[in-house]
Formats: structure tokens, C-alpha cells, sequence
């Protein structure tokens, strides 16, 4: 198994628009690569969440259109969060890792906490936190970005639009700032 073949069923369960199948190979995919990024840290847990802070701008520009840089708080407090930060809050890190990653893989799906939906909002609704699927493209592309995976290939060829530039994902393996600019160059998503 591959990183390259977990990121192509990603893609085709988003093409499905099932957000919570896309995320089981998104989170295998992000688990894999920050084992590669971060061989020091001894903690699975440690590893998933440094990868998610050290790529919360591709995430954010993809998912949202702008890149937040520094720490994402939310007000969330759900058994789901193991030891947060901040009483009754989570960031980004622990909210991804705990209440999206862990729920799958301990209780088979997301739960009722977490809501993905199209568009690039996140806010609250019905005392969950609502969060842009766009958010998932994000994910990819950081791990498609990363170093460790230059050598990742998908198991066919898919393309992205960019604003008006059509690109192969094949040649972005490795290729973050690459990413990063044809990201910055398509604008601001609209609502």
C-alpha cells in the first residue's frame, strides 16, 4: 500500500462527495506522511498534529481561500478532545486529530460534533462544528506537498483547476510551494 493510492481513494470518495470516506485514506494518508516528517517525535499523536500546524496555511488557502497562520482556536468541548490545550476549547490540531481522526478509527464515523459541507464557512450549527470540505483538498494537497513523498505516485491521472490553470496532481508530489502558488494564483473562493 501507498500514500499515492490512499490519496486516490480520497479523491474519488470527495468526487462522491462522501466527506467521511474521503477522510479514512485522508487520515491514513496524513498518519504516513508525518511518520516520514517527523521521525523524532515518538508519539503517533505528536506526529499527525505537528504535520497539521506546520501545514495549516495549505490547508486553509485550499479550504477557506486564505491562509491562517498560527494557532486556530475553537470553542468545542467534547469527551472526543483527550487533554486540550484550553479547558472547553480545541485547536486546530486537536479538533482534526481528536474529534474527526480518532472518531473514525475508535467509533467508525465522525459523530454528530463535527460537520463537513461545501463551501468555505466554518462556524457553529446545532452545537457542532461546521467546517468547509474544501478543508479535505487541503489535507491532500499537504500531503501531496510534502517532501517525504516526492516519490508518491496516484494510481491514475487526476487534474485540478486552478483559477483558469488546469494542473496533473502527479507533478506536484514534493512540491509544496508549488501548490502554494498555483493556490494563491486561482483567488479567493467564493460562497
Amino acid at each position: 500500500m501507498s500514500i499515492g493510492k490512499r490519496v486516490s481513494e480520497a479523491l474519488l470518495k470527495l468526487d462522491q462527495t462522501d466527506y467521511e470516506g474521503a477522510l479514512i485514506p485522508i487520515c491514513i494518508s496524513v498518519a504516513a506522511t508525518s511518520t516520514k516528517e517527523y521521525p523524532t517525535l515518538i508519539k503517533d499523536n505528536e506526529k499527525y498534529k505537528a504535520f497539521l500546524r506546520d501545514n495549516v496555511d495549505i490547508i486553509t488557502l485550499a479550504g477557506i481561500g486564505i491562509i491562517i497562520k498560527g494557532g486556530v482556536v475553537f470553542k468545542f468541548s467534547d469527551t472526543s478532545i483527550k487533554h486540550p490545550t484550553v479547558a472547553g476549547q480545541a485547536t486546530w490540531d486537536e479538533l482534526l486529530y481528536h474529534a474527526v481522526r480518532c472518531n473514525l478509527i475508535h467509533e467508525a464515523g465522525l459523530g454528530s460534533k463535527i460537520i463537513f459541507k461545501e463551501g468555505n464557512t466554518i462556524g457553529l450549527l446545532d452545537n457542532a462544528i461546521l467546517l468547509p470540505a474544501e478543508l479535505l483538498q487541503g489535507m491532500i494537497f499537504a500531503v501531496i506537498g510534502s517532501i517525504s513523498n516526492v516519490n508518491e505516485r496516484l494510481v491514475k491521472k487526476y487534474t485540478c483547476t486552478f483559477g483558469k490553470q488546469i494542473g496533473d496532481l502527479d507533478t506536484l508530489w514534493g512540491d509544496k510551494a508549488k501548490i502554494m502558488s498555483l493556490l494563491t494564483q486561482a483567488g479567493p473562493k467564493s460562497q
